[in-house]
């Protein structure tokens, strides 16, 4: 019975870490001197479209007074480009938006993924850390892609910019 109960007690502490944001790295860089932190990544959406998946991963690194997102998108479909006017657009669950615009253009590779990284200036640090993320659009050339974002998700950013901002 003891046995059990301890069982019971240690998937009680385990289950709710199981989606907790942590950094990944915490250091000083050793040619700037200046902070360098990288938090561990999350997919904020993973849904599944016709025979190929659709998400959206990031993390949030931090280098000195700067903080980007580095992040994957994925397409569930063919012959999707990106460029400078691509991104992506959060809606907040205060009804407001946050658009960012990728730092890189290209083509996905052959899988549909596309790796890119978006630079946040501070009114979007703000808005990103207060408010929880309720849905996302990715935006290529000549279309975007609309996703919710699963509750247990919708405050991953958040808990990442106060990890890289409170240190």
């Amino acid at each position: 019975m003891k046995k059990y109960l301890l069982l019971l007690i240690g998937i009680s502490i385990l289950l709710p870490n199981l989606n907790a944001q942590k950094l990944k790295k915490n250091e000083i860089d050793k040619f700037t001197k200046e902070i360098y932190m990288q938090t561990s990544s999350a997919k904020i959406v993973n849904n599944f479209g016709f025979m190929r998946p659709h998400k959206f991963e990031c993390y949030i690194e931090r280098q000195g007074d700067l903080i980007t997102m580095p992040a994957l998108m994925q397409f569930d479909m063919e012959n999707v480009s990106i460029d400078e006017n691509s991104g992506v657009v959060f809606l907040l669950d205060n009804e407001s938006t946050v658009t960012l615009k990728t730092a890189f253009v290209g083509d996905p590779n052959r899988f549909n993924e596309f790796s890119t990284s978006f630079i946040l200036n501070e009114e979007d640090v703000k808005s990103l850390k207060e408010y929880k993320v309720k849905a996302l659009r990715m935006v290529y050339v000549g279309g975007h892609y609309d996703s919710e974002v699963k509750e247990k998700n919708q405050d991953i950013i958040s808990k990442m910019l106060e990890l890289v901002t409170n240190n």
